[in-house]
């Protein structure tokens, strides 16, 4: 009796305890499904935000209030200037998609490696990766369609991954001659460009006043050259009038990031054995500036193509040994990071060569392995003799080079050819 009491007063409790359970997993289950719905209103939300913000900046709907589609985006929005960018060019790139169907890039940053592409390489490249499992659609596998179609379109004597390596010298002027290259082709553009109404007897200069807007011009020609991950570097220094620094490439920095340039870094070139040149009542000037702009905050850098091996500092530890180089412990015989400044020596600019603005090719060297892919493509605008198409050529880089003046066409094709 006693027996049989406990036991059927215990099977209540059990039958109310699964009853509460499946209760609380039927309220889970209602819970999750209204949570879903929020992130899938979301997801569209943000779609459609993306999409807004491309057609504002495009027909430029914000010019009542605002001088600038970064003061609109702030004052309105609160958005800083690179997510504004962002969203704006994951907008064009969705409407750019939208003939192909429903499903489009629901992150931002799987669409970034497509702005490069015009809308026919965009849509090519999200064809194929719709073909493949959703878990594979990552921005990594995205990247590596989009710089396969590059490598379809380019043409084979000027950048393909797998030949042997080779390029193309033209004579043109800068905007023109990178317009005939193929978009989202280039790797690293690496230049020294005019000087600012200086050495006019040798190549065409520009005016001071004109400076930043013309180099604007340059940049916006080269941006759809570029691959996602590219780098542009551009060699150069300012001068001093009337005893002070010209504030030209301040302006001129300045004027490119406005645009939508991202400028990564100042690197130095240091030119220990500079020539006494100059006014005397001035240092002697050993180093140039070299300014790196990129589109992507990933952009390509092997930071060890060119490090050194990192040298002992301190004691044994166990198996490893604090080395100098990172400030960090790495196995012996390790190769240190490259640091932000290039010693290249003005005495190794090759002899007999009839330019007035060479830099040295140990400068160029540097600067190509590090900065570019082996088998990528290298581009001087402004090639003069040729130095850094001989440093790409060397590195197994593919090159491509112009100049204005058809004196230093010939003569960097003369060193190429050698």
């Amino acid at each position: 009796m006693t027996l049989t009491t406990a036991t059927t007063s215990s099977l209540p409790r059990s039958t109310g305890s699964q009853q509460a359970s499946q209760a609380l997993q039927r309220r889970e289950a209602a819970q999750l499904r209204q949570l879903e719905d929020v992130l899938d209103t979301a997801k569209r939300w943000a779609i459609e935000e993306a999409k807004a913000l491309y057609q504002i900046q495009l027909h430029r709907l914000y010019r009542a209030n605002f001088d600038t589609f970064e003061e609109y985006v702030a004052s309105r929005w609160g958005y800083d200037r690179t997510q504004s960018y962002r969203l704006a060019q994951w907008g064009r790139t969705l409407i750019n998609l939208s003939p192909i169907g429903d499903e489009l890039p629901e992150r931002e940053s799987h669409a970034r490696p497509l702005y490069p592409l015009n809308p026919d390489e965009q849509r090519k490249v999200w064809k194929a990766i719709l073909k493949r499992p959703a878990a594979s659609r990552t921005a990594a596998s995205i990247e590596d369609a989009v710089r396969v179609v590059a490598r379809q379109r380019t043409p084979q004597n000027a950048s393909h991954a797998n030949c042997k390596a080779t390029g193309t010298v033209i004579c043109a002027d800068a905007i023109d001659g990178l317009n005939k290259l193929a978009d989202n082709s280039v790797d690293l553009v690496l230049f020294s460009p005019p000087y600012c109404e200086q050495r006019k007897s040798h190549f065409p200069s520009v005016p001071e006043a004109e400076y930043p807007n013309w180099m604007t011009s340059i940049m916006q020609a080269i941006r759809p050259k570029l691959v996602s991950k590219g780098n542009v570097l551009i060699v150069a220094r300012e001068h001093v009038r009337k005893g002070q620094i010209s504030d030209v490439w301040l302006k001129t920095r300045l004027a490119i990031r406005a645009t939508g340039w991202r400028e990564a870094d100042t690197l130095i070139w240091h030119k220990p054995d500079a020539p006494p040149i100059g006014h005397q009542a001035r240092p002697r000037r050993t180093w140039e500036s070299i300014f790196w702009f990129t589109i992507s905050n990933t952009s390509f850098i092997d930071t060890r193509a060119c490090g050194h091996e990192a040298t002992k500092r301190g004691t044994l530890l166990g198996k490893r040994e604090t080395l100098h180089g990172d400030n960090q412990q790495w196995p012996a015989g390790s190769i240190a990071r490259v640091t932000d400044h290039v010693v290249a020596h003005v005495g190794s600019v090759a002899a007999n060569v009839d330019h007035p603005a060479m830099f040295p090719q140990p400068l160029a060297d540097q600067l190509v392995k590090t900065y570019s892919p082996v088998g990528g493509l290298v581009a001087d605008p402004f090639m003069g003799s040729g130095t850094t198409l001989l440093a790409a050529r060397d590195a197994g880089r593919n090159w491509w080079g112009c100049d204005s003046v058809q004196k230093y066409v010939d003569l960097a094709r003369r060193r190429l050819s050698s």
